[in-house]
């Protein structure tokens, strides 16, 4: 694939291919979905059946107490929801939101969204990498990938024209700590290592609570 960019009209189809560059979240839970679901759990329908006849026979301690767990476990349900919710956003927001490719041969400054494989960006100090991609261009480059990996010494970047390995490439949500360098974007939103993560991530917190009493 070229180095020298894409046109606008390569561009747009390209989009309309891959999709925006961005993390999603997946199935999100909602409140009402997770109450419901607790119906669903054979232990939760014998504790009501127990606190139907705890109430019939009298015993309104056992009721309450029963009824007590129940909605211990519905807060249980709504506590991992938000966990979810929480976990998403805190990585939507490692993500730049401005970058600067080459388009019809010239620089020019796009939202992220729009990135699109075969596009070249930019990479500067200090700036956040929008999307995995094969350098070509490496100036004294370092890149933080604590993101990915949870390493927080930099990695010496370098340009080679090999397709493999890591030295070779820089990836979404990773941080240019020195340096600068030009890039060639491989793949884009969910298709990243990070959208990877990310959607493992969602779809763990999601399946959880609906799994946890399977």
């Amino acid at each position: 694939m070229k180095n020298t960019g894409l046109s606008s009209e390569e561009a747009a189809n390209l989009l309309e291919k891959y999709g925006r560059n961005e993390i999603t979240s997946g199935q999100k839970i909602r409140p009402l979905e997770i109450f419901i679901s607790q119906f669903k759990s054979f232990l939760i329908l014998i504790l009501f059946g127990a606190a139907v006849l705890a109430f019939l026979a009298g015993e309104k301690i056992d009721t309450i107490f029963i009824l007590i767990i129940i909605i211990l476990n519905s807060i249980f349900g709504f506590i991992q929801e938000y966990r979810a919710e929480k976990a998403i956003a805190a990585l939507k927001s490692m993500v730049v939101t401005r970058v600067r490719v080459i388009r019809d041969n010239k620089e020019v400054e796009i939202d992220t969204a729009d990135l699109v494989p075969g596009d070249v960006f930019l990479i500067e100090e200090g700036q956040k990498i929008p999307a995995d991609a094969k350098l070509f261009e490496a100036v004294n480059l370092e890149v933080n990938e604590a993101s990915l990996t949870g390493e927080s010494i930099p990695v010496a970047k370098e340009v080679s024209d090999t397709e493999e390995g890591d030295t070779y490439s820089v990836f979404m949500g990773t941080i240019a700590e020195r340096g600068k360098g030009k890039a060639r974007v491989l793949t884009t939103g969910m298709s990243t290592r990070f959208g990877k993560i990310a959607s493992l991530l969602s779809q763990f917190l999601a399946q959880y609570w609906f799994s946890y009493w399977e």
